[in-house]
């Protein structure tokens, strides 16, 4: 109904609409469910609820190593408590873009620095974005930009794992039983925020009256007229149809006022059904989950279908439909979603990201098909192969080899370190990776343990593909446009000397980021980190990091002295990576392996 209903009855609709198993009970996996559902920006609202309001409880339940564990894909510029992270969320709503940009990350609650605090980012990590490679994406986040000393910082807040630590304190005073409808509406009365988004996400704002007429008629109009439905008695059915923003509407009649049917056409997928055979011409409006029941709207003629076809373009999935079947999807990010797909030439199975160009900013873009177009130039085994790429008005269609076993970082958190041979094996791959591609006067700029994919053979690593050159470019391009003095490039924790100092790039850059990789697989931690960001940049830039702990007793002197040639501070003063290559480590650990 389009007419707002009541408080009581919003919550009886939602507990309907989520009790998936028919129970009279909302299950916790359900409850998840729900969360996920809203809009990502809305989701910010659950940073501020209660539940999350005694953080001293979290930080002790998860009180941090005495060395510091390295974070995932994030942003070590910025070290926030999520108190800080509510109130910068608050404040990018509600306050102007200056204040926002001017927030003086030193400072949490007017004096007490957010340095001298036990940080919790290790519980809030940041999940590598959905990349090129289809890799499930494990969190999704909302972005949040500023400056610090001038310096434009970006972070994206997990969001996934955050939604999982709030449904398991709501859950946890039921011992995981579900929430029946007494329980749910008590839960959503204490925290009223949480009700809200979902409203919001079905523009749930149109629905009402507003001086006699309903609220949706101040939306534009994009297209209207008689469209048919066959029945499953076979019988047409003819509908009036109007299509607003992100909606289409079923009338019984073109003089009703009050539809039928509510379609929200946001994370659907429609496609033609055209037949020119018997002149039958429509098209077919589904979800990628069976569970929906898909919809099939015919047109009287192909005339009309084309003129629903314009309107409908910005939700047709074009020429990629007719290449492709999208199967299941396995990633998420802010602009983009990331499929598994079949081609239907050849019946492969590919990764296919899709990225909404109607809300990705043109710098975005023009990364994205930076990126397109540098990948394309490649052709080397431990590379991440683009099979092919399709844009249209609306959409960035790339689709890329599949790799499931997932990344570098992942795979040396979960056996703490790696065996030196097996490191070998890694280095080695990579110092052919990056040779070919210096070879071809690109420099990569982002090389770190999130942007290396691992194929696996019974759990053994048999071979790498280095991904996301949405930051590479030609060397010579670099130097010319003298980019290095504009902006940092890459993760911080990988950054070479010159390039935190903002002086001229060469591919040395890339050869530190192996070092910071070699050290990190010999022991799981990165060598210059810390819970000051400025440490950070003063270490990297001093050359201060340590190999004198108990576990590097275990390291052989050959790995060692590798690592310290890769990390040297002046770029003159590196190794190259035939240099690299050619170093009595790797030449004894891979013709030990050879022998095997």
């Amino acid at each position: 109904m389009y007419i707002k209903c009541s408080e009581d009855q919003q919550i009886k609709n939602l507990f309907k609409l989520y009790d998936l198993q028919n129970q009279n009970g909302i299950v916790k996996t359900d409850f998840l469910q729900m969360l996920h559902n809203y809009s990502k920006e809305e989701l910010k609202i659950i940073l501020n609820d209660q539940l999350f309001l005694e953080e001293q409880q979290i930080i002790s339940a998860y009180h941090r190593r005495k060395r510091v564990k390295p974070r995932k894909g994030s942003e070590d510029f910025l070290k926030m408590s999520l108190q800080m992270l509510r109130k910068h969320s608050n404040a990018s709503e509600y306050k102007d873009q200056n204040q926002n940009e001017h927030l003086n990350i030193n400072q949490v609650d007017g004096q007490q620095s957010i340095n001298s605090k036990q940080s919790i980012d290790q519980i809030f990590t940041l999940d590598s974005k959905a990349q090129l490679n289809g890799i499930p994406m494990k969190g999704f986040g909302i972005n949040l930009s500023f400056s610090v000393n001038g310096q434009k910082i970006e972070i994206q807040a997990n969001l996934n794992l955050l939604i999982r630590k709030y449904v398991e304190m709501v859950y946890k005073a039921k011992n995981d039983l579900p929430l029946n409808l007494e329980d749910f509406t008590i839960f959503v009365k204490h925290h009223p925020n949480l009700i809200m988004p979902l409203y919001y996400v079905f523009n749930f704002d149109i629905w009402g009256l507003q001086n006699s007429l309903p609220k949706y008629k101040s939306l534009p109009l994009d297209i209207q007229g008689e469209l048919y439905r066959i029945s499953k008695q076979k019988k047409i059915k003819t509908k009036f149809c109007q299509l607003y923003p992100n909606i289409l509407m079923e009338f019984q009649n073109k003089n009703e006022i009050k539809p039928t049917k509510i379609i929200c056409l946001s994370g659907l997928i429609i496609e033609e059904r055209v037949d020119h055979t018997n002149q039958k011409f429509g098209f077919e409006i589904f979800h990628m989950n069976q569970h929906y029941k898909h919809k099939i709207y015919h047109c009287s003629d192909e005339m009309s279908f084309r003129e629903w076809q314009r309107a409908l373009s910005l939700y047709f999935n074009g020429e990629i439909n007719k290449k492709y079947s999208i199967l299941d999807k396995i990633g998420e990010g802010k602009f983009s979603i990331v499929y598994r797909c079949q081609a239907k030439m050849d019946k492969q199975f590919y990764a296919l990201k899709v990225i909404n160009k109607m809300n990705l900013p043109q710098e975005e873009q023009d990364i994205v098909k930076h990126e397109i177009s540098i990948t394309k130039l490649l052709n080397h085994s431990c590379i991440i192969k683009l099979i092919d790429s399709i844009e249209n008005r609306n959409q960035i269609n790339i689709i890329t080899e599949l790799i499931e076993d997932g990344d570098l970082f992942d795979y040396v958190q979960n056996k703490s370190y790696l065996e030196e041979s097996e490191a070998a094996i890694i280095f080695n791959q990579l110092l052919d990776a990056l040779s070919y591609i210096h070879s071809i006067g690109i420099v990569h700029r982002d090389i770190k343990p999130e942007n290396i994919l691992m194929i696996l053979d019974k759990n053994a690593i048999k071979q790498i593909k280095l991904i996301d050159f949405g930051l590479a470019n030609h060397l010579s391009k670099i130097q010319k446009n003298n980019e290095f003095q504009n902006y940092h490039c890459g993760t911080c924790n990988y950054q070479a000397p010159e390039m935190l100092q903002f002086q001229e790039i060469t591919f040395a850059v890339d050869v530190f980021a192996l070092g910071v990789i070699l050290y990190y697989m010999l022991s799981g931690y990165l060598p210059f980190d810390s819970d000051i960001p400025q440490e950070i940049i003063q270490n990297t830039i001093d050359g201060v990091y340590s190999m004198d702990d108990y576990h590097w007793q275990c390291v052989s002197e050959e790995a060692k002295d590798l690592i310290h040639g890769l990390l040297q501070n002046q770029p003159s003063q590196r190794l190259t990576l035939k240099q690299a290559k050619e170093h009595q480590w790797i030449k004894n650990k891979m013709l030990k392996i050879n022998k095997q």
